[in-house]
């Protein structure tokens, strides 16, 4: 299974939206993150692994 299916999974299991992760990932890193910017990531699997370690995964659990 992909990062991005995990992730999609994960949102899915915390009842929560890819707008709320793109803000949530903007407010931990300082860098300016749109549910489109990261909806199109997740799509072509080009998240980092600093973008889902330290802002995705750590958000959602």
């Amino acid at each position: 299974m992909s990062i991005s299916e995990e992730i999609k999974i994960l949102l899915l299991k915390e009842k929560s939206t890819i707008t709320e992760l793109a803000t949530e990932m903007t407010k931990r890193t300082n860098k300016k993150y749109t549910m489109q910017s990261l909806s199109k990531k997740l799509t072509r699997e080009t998240l980092r692994a600093d973008e889902q370690g330290n802002s995705v995964l750590n958000w959602i659990n």
